[in-house]
């Protein structure tokens, strides 16, 4: 028997993007998301015990599931542009 099971992520929009996602998006929505996980360690401050978290940086967004008022529109958040500093430098010698 097949059973689905809910997958829970905290997912991170910065700036014009978050504030205009805001009005869109609840708990419990259901969301794809495309971007870049990144992972956060921690220690519990109860129990003392190191822990682990999973936040994604979104790229790009598309609401999916029943419910949704605005017929699953896609929204296309764009890329970050990269910062010319952390550019990849091909004359270092190693």
């Amino acid at each position: 028997e097949w059973r689905d099971n809910a997958q829970f992520f905290n997912c991170v929009l910065f700036g014009k993007r978050g504030e205009t996602l805001f009005h869109f998006l609840s708990q419990g929505k259901q969301v794809v998301v495309q971007g870049s996980m990144r992972h956060e360690y921690y220690k519990d401050k109860h129990s003392g015990v190191d822990k682990m978290k999973s936040i994604i940086f979104v790229e790009q967004l598309r609401l999916f599931g029943a419910g949704t008022k605005h017929h699953n529109p896609k929204v296309d958040i764009p890329t970050p542009v990269p910062d010319p500093a952390c550019e990849f430098n091909e004359d270092i010698p190693f």
